[in-house]
């Protein structure tokens, strides 16, 4: 699983993310109180998803993005 890389430039190692993994249509991503969550195409469309792959890969903004859209936060499966 890799670890969140937190490239936020304005608030360094503030993300309540440690890591994630992904498939073709799911996200797991996994926070800092080490609850995993699974996002996926079960709840949310494919471009969603790819957005979120994008922002764990760049490590910036991904927790504030899941912040800002409650209705995704909530569609997460809590899977550990």
């Amino acid at each position: 699983m890799p670890t969140y890389p937190d490239n936020n430039e304005d608030c360094p190692n503030t993300s309540g993310i440690a890591n994630y993994t992904s498939g073709h249509d799911f996200i797991d991503i996994t926070f800092k109180d080490g609850k995993t969550y699974r996002y996926s195409a079960e709840h949310l469309t494919q471009p969603e998803i790819t957005q979120m792959k994008r922002l764990a890969a760049q490590g910036d903004c991904l927790n504030t993005w899941l912040n800002q859209r409650r209705a995704y936060w909530a569609a997460g499966r809590r899977i550990a």
